[in-house]
């Protein structure tokens, strides 16, 4: 019909001019995994209100939208796992919110990069390697290495990590 409609559960309907609402989840690449560490998983936005956004944050409001307008949408990719340290995903963005991609896992003796979650630190003989740090809102630190060959979980969106040694 050379018009933009949208489904209503039952039928095909015009969008009027004006305003509407868009729920949206956006969530970035994961990080990848280093040689000592876990890659964190990309940020997370959510509007629907019967879901919490990364990080134990509440729900987002809607995104009100206006017919006519177009809007930027940017998939993020995931990133490398290495030898070393893995890195960094590529963030996402759905108009005005934008998810930071997943931190990368340390390398054996190195912590984990920064991210929408963070990657989990590597593993040494003697040094317990720390997690990178997750986004405020989006998710949750990775997890410490621990000494030995345990290397830290990366971090999530709706758990804090869990250390080498618990349950």
């Amino acid at each position: 019909l050379n018009k933009p409609q949208f489904y209503n559960g039952s039928a095909w309907t015009d969008f009027g001019n004006g305003t509407f609402v868009v729920d949206s989840l956006v969530i970035a690449g994961g990080g990848g995994a280093g040689d000592g560490g876990g890659g964190g998983a990309g940020g997370l936005h959510n509007t629907f209100g019967s879901e919490s956004s990364g990080g134990g944050a509440s729900s987002r409001t809607y995104n009100a939208m206006f017919t006519g307008e177009n809007y930027e949408v940017t998939v993020g990719g995931g990133g490398s796992g290495s030898s070393g340290n893995g890195s960094n995903g590529s963030s996402s963005k759905f108009y005005n919110f934008e998810a930071s991609g997943g931190g990368g896992g340390g390398a054996a003796s190195s912590v984990g990069k920064a991210g929408g979650c963070g990657g989990g630190g590597g593993w040494s003989d003697n040094v317990v390697r720390a997690g990178g740090a997750g986004t405020t809102n989006q998710g949750y630190a990775g997890g410490s290495g621990g000494t030995g060959s345990q290397g830290g979980d990366g971090g999530d969106n709706n758990a804090p990590p869990m250390h080498p040694g618990e349950p």
